[in-house]
């Protein structure tokens, strides 16, 4: 994943959607994110590629360091 082609096409892999999700009970203030909603592209630029798991259908990880992401939402 260290290319940004790979990265890239990543994004455009199909994963079936899991329509239940559990919320936690914790009330977490959601941290303000400078892009409206990023695309794949910004996303690849950024190091970022798509690793989806069973549990954690929208999970996108760093090439470099590891770190992954998920719990996206639509907006």
């Amino acid at each position: 994943m260290e290319t940004f082609a790979a990265r890239l096409a990543s994004f455009d892999s199909v994963v079936p959607a899991i329509n239940s999700r559990t919320s936690s009970s914790r009330n977490i203030q959601p941290q303000r994110w400078v892009w409206e909603s990023p695309s794949p592209e910004q996303l690849a630029h950024a190091g970022f590629y798509f690793q989806p798991y069973e549990t954690n259908p929208d999970n996108t990880m760093c090439f470099l360091c590891g770190r992954a992401l998920d719990g996206w939402e639509e907006g």
